[in-house]
């Protein structure tokens, strides 16, 4: 740390999460920097108002690259895209409770009936979310027993079942869950997205925090049902085939995975792969003939745990589950 523009060096060590890939100065502000980070187990964004010995995070949400900084409301920073047309370079969001332009998005399943041990796909688009400097703020979606669509305090009414953790995402998100019985038993759930700031708490999970109603904006639920193993209702066909043409099933070689990707077109297909959280982690266009066709997928950088493996051409997705040793 240096006071005097350089000329002298002190060491320090920061609390919180210094992250590594940017670091900059706010302009108009007395001491306040901001930092991002890209590195596999350590990415998001964070500042300081004390010359950077105290980091607080902004989110954790995704990979953060190269920052570009106006004044403390105005700033981007870089990133990785996620397909040709969304991602690669990030504002930050600064938006006051209140303001019209505020919405959960609209949420849409791949497919709203789900076989055992196939896989769930939720992605929620058109997200704004408000903005409270010092609270906590950001998206979740909520599973409930019944239809909350609307409510500007969600957590209290009856039938809340669990949710995702807090994240600052995109205008778009994705959740995925497999169907293996828990957290969820067999039957008919909501999922349902909500945005929010000035709320309170901590944990993993949103039901754990304080919603403040003023500044809570709840969007429309969407049905799901869950089958249990041997339910007559998945009897025919093969639960990870979502469309009639299109397949995946991968198998791991170290660290590399091998895609079999069945399609009845020749063409461009997308393969992902989603962590447990519902989180893209990996994203390849591959070009495949009419048939069985092979790819590999580095996954050297995958963490032991079990992801979700996803395969769409634009009409058709089919989804697998790889366990990651």
């Amino acid at each position: 740390m240096s006071s005097d523009g350089g000329a002298t060096w002190t060491a320090m060590t920061p609390t919180g999460n210094m992250f590594g890939s940017d670091i900059k100065p706010v302009p108009g502000t007395a001491s306040r920097l901001v930092s991002t980070g890209a590195l596999t187990g350590f990415i998001g964004s964070s500042y300081s108002d004390d010359g950077g010995m105290t980091w607080v995070d902004i989110e954790t949400a995704a990979q953060r690259t190269a920052l570009g900084v106006w004044d403390a409301a105005t700033m981007w920073s870089g990133g990785f895209t996620t397909s040709p047309s969304s991602d690669g370079i990030f504002k930050l969001a600064n938006i006051a409770c209140g303001d019209p332009s505020i919405t959960a998005g609209v949420g849409t399943f791949d497919d709203a009936t789900v076989c055992f041990n196939d896989t769930m796909i939720f992605t929620t688009s058109g997200i704004v979310f408000p903005y409270a400097s010092g609270t906590v703020y950001g998206f979740a979606v909520l599973v409930s027993s019944g239809d909350i669509s609307g409510s500007t305090d969600p957590l209290a009414q009856p039938g809340i079942l669990g949710g995702t953790g807090v994240i600052v995402p995109g205008s778009t998100q994705t959740t995925s869950l497999i169907n293996t019985g828990t957290p969820f038993a067999a039957g008919v759930y909501y999922l349902t997205p909500v945005v929010f700031a000035n709320a309170s708490g901590t944990g993993p999970v949103i039901t754990a925090y304080t919603l403040d109603p003023a500044c809570t904006y709840t969007g429309t639920s969407q049905m799901v049902t869950l089958y249990a193993a041997g339910d007559p209702a998945c009897a025919v066909g093969l639960p990870e085939l979502n469309g009639a043409s299109l397949s995946v099933s991968v198998s791991q070689m170290g660290s590399v995975l091998n895609l079999n990707i069945g399609s009845a077109n020749a063409g461009q297909v997308t393969a992902e792969v989603y962590d447990v959280t519902g989180r893209m982690i990996a994203s390849e266009l591959v070009s495949v003939s009419t048939g069985m066709n092979s790819h590999k997928m580095d996954a050297s950088t995958f963490s032991a745990g079990t992801y979700v493996v996803r395969v769409l051409d634009g009409s058709n997705v089919a989804t697998t589950k790889l366990v990651k040793f």
